[in-house]
């Protein structure tokens, strides 16, 4: 992973900046301290920060160019981010807060349709979902322990009480993300 990431940050710079910037950029990559020392290992932060890189990389190839953005195109970006935020929750705050804040403020004639935000919204969840071999888990889980936060959680809110014992799809997804943010 770490030499596609290697190969991704030189083409992504020299779309942007050209050949010689693009050499600058992979030279300042290689040579980085983590990359030179954890480089080797087969753990999630590099998979996550491939995975995170490329989706920003498609989303800018997709979205910010001249062409018709098509069908292939959400489907492919949705799989991509749905795998990195797999892989690791915070990916949120690295991939989707960009993209939310660029299609927001930044016009362009790409804009997403409705039918593209689903295609979106589902391919994500389905690739997500994937990874957790297509299981329903309650969100708050099943353990019952007296001190849970989720337990004083239901007891303030009793409506939310679906929560402890109604499995949903990605529901271990979720209860993770409960957990880490």
């Amino acid at each position: 992973f770490s030499f596609f990431l290697a190969v991704l940050v030189y083409w992504f710079s020299k779309e942007l900046f050209g050949k010689w910037p693009a050499v600058f950029s992979l030279t300042i990559f290689v040579f980085t301290t983590e990359i030179l020392s954890h480089g080797h290992y087969a753990n999630t932060d590099l998979i996550s920060t491939f995975l995170s890189f490329l989706s920003l990389f498609l989303f800018d190839k997709f979205f910010n160019g001249n062409k018709e953005v098509k069908f292939r195109h959400y489907l492919i970006l949705s799989l991509v981010i749905g795998l990195s935020l797999a892989t690791k929750t915070t990916v949120i705050f690295f991939v989707l807060l960009p993209i939310m804040i660029w299609w927001l403020f930044f016009p362009s004639q790409n804009k997403p349709q409705v039918k593209g935000l689903l295609i979106f919204l589902t391919a994500t969840c389905l690739a997500i979902w994937s990874t957790y071999f297509f299981t329903s888990e309650p969100i708050l889980g099943y353990r019952s322990d007296p001190n849970r936060q989720a337990l004083v959680l239901v007891k303030k809110y009793p409506q939310l009480s679906f929560l402890l014992n109604t499995p949903i799809p990605l529901g271990s997804y979720l209860s993770t993300l409960k957990q880490d943010l």
